[in-house]
């Protein structure tokens, strides 16, 4: 199954966050050179559609001269034929299984642009509830989505529903993700039937994952990172606490996921380890290998770890595009 037609585009240029306090400093480039007369106006309207999608986090808005030339008309036409692409997949009714994007917030952004590329197709949508840490329904046909990781909506676990039954889930950068097999058990779960279940607990049965038809799998953050933010010491924890929690920080206490019921230190994944780990879950699909989509950070997988998984079809996504 192709999940998708996607297209080349250039990398994309740093972004400048909307916080000015967070800002970094914008690379030099060259003088801005603006789409042909036809072009302009799509370009202007495509950019338009992007605005209104509300599941962009907040501090992936961006702005200025880089993002202006980035606009120009071949990455244009790369975006406008993904556009189709995915629009034919909709017509075709291709979309009828789960997707699954699981790794880190560079993964994540793939999963909402996604998305956002799709929400006219979105009749349902979860995310997670930034105060249990659990999946809250934050979306329907009626109501506009809205997600941008600075209020009590982030997208650390989300489910999108579509109209044609297919379903596209996404997990990063929350707790159970690093809380070994049975963290990932209980968030992945958690994102098929939404059930709350303890990920210390011995007894949670292990996920299915025989339903999923694709994983499109990035890196995972460090296990420092994760220490950091799931369990910083006292000082840090008064320090934010005075501060007020950063908008978008990943839930470190709460219901689901809450580190302080777990023991053991906090552990990151390898991707061998996460294969080794869909294929004992039931899974037969196909593997996206995504990374961070930043050269040389796609991810690599030895030939022996492919030969050992028959029942899986791996493709890396510059190859997709």
């Amino acid at each position: 199954m192709r999940l998708i037609g996607w297209a080349k585009i250039q990398d994309f240029p740093r972004c400048v966050p909307a916080i000015e306090a967070h800002a970094h400093a914008e690379p030099m480039v060259a003088k801005f050179v603006a789409p042909s007369k036809p072009a302009l106006s799509k370009a202007l309207e495509l950019r338009g559609q992007m605005a209104l999608c509300g599941l962009i986090r907040w501090s992936y808005g961006c702005s200025g001269t880089s993002y202006d030339a980035w606009w120009n008309e071949d990455n244009f036409a790369s975006l406008m034929h993904s556009k189709q692409a995915v629009s034919a997949a909709i017509a075709s009714n291709g979309l009828r299984t789960d997707i699954l994007f699981l790794g880190n917030s560079h993964l994540s952004q793939l999963a909402v642009a996604t998305m956002c590329a799709l929400r006219q197709d979105i009749e349902g949508f979860w995310a997670t509830d930034m105060t249990s840490g659990c999946l809250g329904d934050f979306g329907h046909a009626t109501a506009r989505m809205e997600c941008f990781g600075n209020a009590t909506c982030g997208m650390y676990l989300a489910r999108a529903k579509l109209k044609s039954g297919g379903r596209i889930l996404l997990a990063n950068n929350h707790p159970w993700l690093f809380q070994g097999k049975a963290g990932l058990d209980a968030a992945l779960r958690h994102l098929l039937h939404s059930t709350i279940d303890d990920a210390a607990e011995a007894s949670v049965p292990m996920v299915d994952l025989s339903s999923v038809r694709a994983v499109v799998l990035g890196r995972w953050n460090e296990a420092s990172w994760a220490e950091l933010i799931f369990r910083p010491s006292k000082e840090e924890h008064l320090k934010r606490s005075k501060l007020g929690k950063p908008p978008g920080s990943a839930p470190g206490d709460g219901v689901c996921g809450n580190t302080q019921r777990c023991a053991e230190p906090l552990q990151a994944w390898e991707t061998t380890d996460v294969v080794h780990f869909l294929h004992h879950r039931g899974f037969t699909g196909n593997v996206v290998l995504a990374g961070m989509q930043i050269p040389p950070f796609e991810l690599k997988l030895d030939q022996s770890v492919r030969d050992a998984h028959p029942n899986m079809h791996f493709s890396s996504l510059s190859k997709l595009r």
